[in-house]
């Protein structure tokens, strides 16, 4: 039987003579063979053993459980349970992730970070699948540019905002050529997102008009003065013969 040091079996195993010590201390390895001055000395079992503990923290488990999956008792249980927590720190991620995209989209749009109009809106949930629109419906509405998404939609949509922001701040109207390119681009965007429903395209304008709809909704609130520019462009747009209905 060939034995190994501790640092030999460190370097096998490629783990920290350290980790091995720990290990070794809450007998969750021990060696096969300890000589009378102290040293340990571990075999090919100890080794097997050590390289399941690895596999094992690489899915999370935690040492306790390791030892009594070790043991043999309960691997199946535990597996699931390690599924379970898994899945659980996913989605725990993909929820901070979503909250992260909508603070960098937000101060993309308002310059800094507005903690009033962000707050609600993190913590949100989206009523509006249940309160304003059909079934049928909110599968289009999926499509919707999200503030929680790094898209090209959602890159559209805020590139929209800043340029009929950037428009009124230089004084044009919303029937200037300015108000009616911007008016044209959206109209674009949103005969691509509602694909030609105009019957839903104006039945969510009319939510996205008003506050207090939009905010159960959980929409993005715009500044009040963004949507009449908007609506305005779009009816001088329409007045000299667009091919766009909204």
């Amino acid at each position: 039987m060939e034995f190994w040091t501790v640092g030999q079996l460190s370097k096998l195993a490629n783990v920290t003579i350290r980790t091995i010590r720990y290990y070794d201390q809450i007998q969750l390895l021990t060696p096969e063979f300890r000589h009378a001055n102290g040293r340990r000395y571990y075999t090919e079992k100890d080794l097997k053993r050590l390289e399941k503990i690895c596999l094992l923290k690489s899915l999370s488990v935690s040492l306790d459980d390791i030892k009594t999956v070790l043991d043999k008792k309960a691997f199946k249980e535990l597996l699931l349970h390690q599924q379970h927590q898994t899945i659980s720190n996913i989605k725990e991620a993909e929820n901070t992730l979503k909250n992260i995209q909508t603070l960098l989209n937000s101060i993309e749009v308002e310059g800094d970070l507005d903690w009033e109009l962000l707050l609600p809106l993190i913590k949100r949930k989206e009523h509006y699948r249940d309160q304003f629109f059909s079934k049928e419906e909110r599968k289009t509405l999926d499509k919707l540019p999200k503030m929680e998404k790094d898209n090209i939609q959602t890159k559209q949509w805020i590139n929209l905002i800043k340029r009929i922001e950037l428009t009124i701040k230089k004084g044009f109207p919303a029937e200037s050529e300015e108000g009616k390119l911007i008016a044209e681009d959206c109209l674009l965007l949103s005969e691509l997102i509602f694909e030609g429903n105009k019957d839903l395209e104006e039945k969510f304008w009319e939510v996205r008009k008003s506050a207090a709809d939009s905010s159960s909704a959980g929409l993005y609130p715009v500044k009040e003065e963004i949507l009449i520019f908007l609506e305005e462009a779009i009816a001088s747009l329409n007045e000299t013969g667009c091919k766009f209905n909204v």
